[in-house]
């Protein structure tokens, strides 16, 4: 981390949070049927979101049987220490009467985003549904079919979005943004 406003930045290192490991985890990622199926890239998100940096990994609840979500805060990039903000289990998010509204199936989901505004908000790829749950209340909020261009059977990550919040300066009806690729 660093600040890149100060006249002459300087970076820091700061390691991620340690994440509990489902229990087959034998410490030996290049040997771990879990990372193989789940890449680090679907399950692990660093972002920042209301100021702050934040990080979301998903892994096997206690019971082993289902996923749970934790977000991590980083507070105070000087102290080097993350925060326990959230752990949820996807079953406790499933059993919620706005999960069943949405029709979702009971699937373990692909960890896209966080809000850029509200950390609370996690978004998540349930098949073909971009699906925002606030951990707090432990609810779908909003859910739609992403419109993703995705080759068939490929899965979709994280890594292919950029949320932000755009300046006012660039907010709709102050500017005209074009593409610039063929």
């Amino acid at each position: 981390c660093c600040d890149p406003f100060v006249d002459e930045p300087h970076s820091e290192y700061v390691p991620l949070p340690r994440v509990d490991l489902p229990p087959e985890h034998d410490g030996d990622c290049r040997g771990c049927g879990y990372c193989a199926e789940r890449a680090l890239a679907s399950r692990r998100y660093v972002q920042l979101s209301d100021g702050k940096f934040r990080c979301v990994d998903m892994g096997s609840a206690s019971d082993g049987a289902t996923t749970k979500v934790t977000m991590h805060t980083l507070v105070d990039p000087g102290t080097k220490v993350w925060t326990l903000e959230y752990a949820v289990s996807f079953a406790d998010i499933w059993a919620s009467e706005s999960y069943k509204a949405a029709g979702l199936p009971e699937k373990a989901p692909v960890l896209a985003l966080v809000h850029p505004k509200n950390p609370d908000m996690v978004y998540f790829f349930v098949k073909d549904q971009l699906v925002g749950v606030d951990l707090r209340a432990k609810e779908v909020l909003e859910y739609e079919t992403h419109k993703m261009i995705v080759p068939e059977n490929a899965r979709v990550f994280s890594y292919g979005l950029l949320p932000m919040e755009l300046p006012p300066a660039l907010s709709a009806g102050n500017c005209s943004v074009r593409s610039t690729l063929p």
